[in-house]
């Protein structure tokens, strides 16, 4: 079966992902989030995080992982690069970038405006 984590900064992000995953998964995957302290808090851990990934992967385990973050005041696209940096570093092919046939094992992923507000549906905030 299909197993997919996603790490996520914060409990929001986390309670957003309870209602919405399984519409979208539909059974089809196993899923879980991993609710880190903050945002510093996941990108200091993220390496060694990816790294355990690596090995699970190595060992045959049919796993995907996505990396949630704000965007807060950070440059999105400087994030970003940062975030696919650490997956490469990790040995880790990401949907940015992955070379070769097998595809990708981390997507990463910046929520630019509040997730609050596009869970609750602040259509200006959309």
């Amino acid at each position: 079966m299909k197993k997919l984590e996603i790490i996520v900064e914060e409990e929001s992000m986390q309670a957003a992902l309870e209602s919405l995953m399984p519409k979208i998964l539909e059974g089809r995957a196993q899923w879980k989030s991993i609710k880190m302290r903050n945002k510093m808090d996941l990108i200091k851990k993220l390496p060694d995080r990816l790294r355990a990934y690596k090995r699970r992967i190595n060992d045959g385990e049919n796993l995907k992982i996505v990396v949630l973050l704000d965007q807060d005041k950070d440059d999105c696209v400087t994030l970003k690069n940062k975030l696919e940096q650490i997956a490469r570093e990790a040995g880790l092919s990401t949907k940015s970038y992955h070379p070769g046939q097998d595809g990708f094992q981390v997507v990463n992923r910046i929520v630019v405006e509040e997730l609050e507000a596009w869970f609750m549906g602040d259509v200006e905030a959309l």
